[in-house]
């Protein structure tokens, strides 16, 4: 069921299909029934996902977003040099694969990609990183690629003349890395922070009209020819504007803090931030549910490195690495990783892929379930072989996504030598009583239509939780623009906030739960161009 939220002239209004205003707070008390076992299927050929003609080298990426806004998500995988890559309709959960239809027909090296509306017109366009990783004699002509989505949900490549063809071609052995997307100069438009592994660190602001400057001179990454991975941007100091933590291989990670303005400083090492292991694929969740955003890297494993979990610190300004007390230190050769609430309980579960460049994984893919306390420090419980979770392949880019709308998370994952694995969940069926609750906040009629960068929180009773709408995250991938919250067994959100990125918010009480619900700020009064634009997006 979908449903539209807004607040309207310091009113809150919400409608659903059937007019009706509002929710009812249900007093009943509920003991969990647990049916049968939680369990994940694979799924994959079974709903149309074929194979996965990767290129050669440590991971190729896939990204999930609702490009064409009927409501269900679909997904890109990049492809090796001499096959198209794939572009998958999501038709109520089974997938059709319309890459080449579509305008995608390009046939060199893509290893990573990222949705985003560069232009504001509430269509999601597409960016592909390149390389020539493995591939003697085989030089690619770019190492960026625009594709600009058009009003019949085709696409037109738009790279020439954006600035992003300035990026360079990628040496051969230099591995394209990942992508993220976030306003870093305040000025409302999306920006670009792409990484490659040895060749180093770009930072694109958007200056609107489909073209972009390279502003990686402000940056303290600015020539640093280095082995970088996964890039992901959240709010770190609380001062308003986005920052860059950055993975680094075989170095000090960076944590890009950022004056407002796209001019940064690193303070990873004023942080803790800085470990200096095999950092790949990092993903950002509230696990204890005290409103902060915790940071998870993954790694390799051995006598002196592991996977590092970094909280925020009860004491200073910086972060404790925890991984070893809360035993998630051991992920085997880490890549791609997502907190997730699974099972719908309320608490963030975590996962991770894993394995050896050279084929399959040095210990089973991880499932995380947290058992611990509703607030306060998780206790994690490691049970992907009772799940179903547990493969052996070379995994790669992970992310989750609700493919089938049925209120659970799914996961997929990209598998080197190996398919694109699709894995449906049966939460909603093994924990009816434990609910769940989709927002999407939208911003029409603005250049950040999918509100990149804004924190949703939700309380339920005494119970906050708070996530954060990102475009790139785990490793090479990117999970859908909407926050997902299992809220266990309780029958009604008592208050659900919406901070947007310019710092407004939106806040709406009493939310039913069991539903994907859509929330835009305030209309403008009467004249507003803006309003005309966002009336027009509601009547959709």
């Amino acid at each position: 069921m979908f449903l539209l939220c807004t607040s309207l002239f310091g009113a809150v209004l919400c409608l659903g299909p059937d007019g009706a205003v509002g929710s009812t707070r249900s007093n009943l008390d509920t003991i969990e029934a647990v049916p049968y076992a939680l369990q994940l299927s694979d799924v994959g050929s079974a709903i149309g996902i074929g194979a996965l003609n990767h290129g050669m080298g440590m991971g190729t990426g896939v990204i999930a977003a609702d490009y064409d806004n009927d409501g269900d998500v679909d997904l890109f995988v990049p492809s090796g040099v001499g096959f198209a890559s794939q572009l998958y309709r999501n038709d109520g959960g089974v997938f059709t694969e319309i890459a080449v239809a579509s305008g995608i027909t390009d046939l060199d090296n893509a290893r990573s990609a990222l949705w985003f509306d560069a232009d504001g017109d509430d269509l999601l366009d597409l960016v592909v990183q390149y390389d020539q990783f493995q591939m003697p004699g085989v030089i690619g002509t770019r190492t960026l690629a625009l594709f600009a989505q058009q009003a019949d949900h085709s696409f037109v490549e738009v790279t020439a003349g954006s600035g992003l063809d300035g990026m360079p071609l990628l040496v051969p052995q230099t591995h394209g890395g990942a992508m993220s997307a976030g306003d870093l100069t305040g000025d409302g438009r999306l920006d670009l922070v792409v990484t490659t592994w040895d060749q180093g660190v770009w930072i694109f602001r958007n200056d609107g009209g489909m073209v972009f400057t390279d502003i990686t001179s402000d940056s303290p990454l600015d020539g640093v020819a280095s082995a970088f991975w996964q890039p992901v941007m959240f709010d770190q100091d609380l001062d308003g504007d986005l920052d860059v933590f950055v993975a680094h291989d075989f170095s000090p990670n960076s944590m890009l803090d950022n004056d407002g303005t796209g001019s940064f400083i690193d303070t990873a090492a004023v942080l803790g931030l800085d470990s200096a292991f095999n950092e790949m694929g990092a993903t950002l969740g509230d696990c204890d549910n005290d409103g902060d955003l915790d940071l998870y890297v993954t790694n390799l494993y051995g006598v002196a490195e592991h996977n590092v979990f970094f909280t925020k610190s009860n004491v200073g300004i910086g972060y404790d690495e925890e991984s070893v007390a809360l035993g998630v230190d051991n992920g085997g050769w880490g890549w791609g990783t997502v907190f997730v609430d699974y099972d719908n309980d309320g608490r963030l579960d975590l996962a991770e892929v894993n394995g050896s460049e050279f084929g399959g994984a040095d210990v089973p893919w991880k499932l995380w379930m947290n058992r611990g306390p509703m607030v306060g420090t998780p206790v994690y419980a490691a049970e992907e072989g009772s799940i179903g979770f547990n493969y052996g392949d070379s995994g790669s880019a992970m992310l989750y996504a609700d493919i089938d709308r049925d209120g659970d998370q799914d996961f997929i994952a990209t598998v080197m030598n190996g398919p694109v694995r699709v894995l449906e969940s049966n939460t909603t069926d093994a924990r009816p009583n434990n609910r769940w609750l989709v927002v999407r906040p939208r911003m029409p009629g603005t250049n950040n239509t999918r509100a990149i960068g804004a924190v949703v929180t939700t309380r339920t009773g005494s119970v906050t939780r708070t996530r954060l709408i990102s475009a790139g995250t785990s490793f090479m991938a990117q999970v859908p623009a909407e926050a997902h919250f299992g809220i266990g067994q309780s029958t009604v959100i008592d208050e659900l906030i919406v901070k947007w990125p310019d710092g407004t918010q939106t806040v709406l009480i009493d939310v039913a739960p069991g539903q994907v619900l859509d929330v835009v700020p305030v209309i403008p009064r009467k004249g507003s161009a803006l309003r005309d634009r966002i009336r027009t997006w509601i009547r959709r």
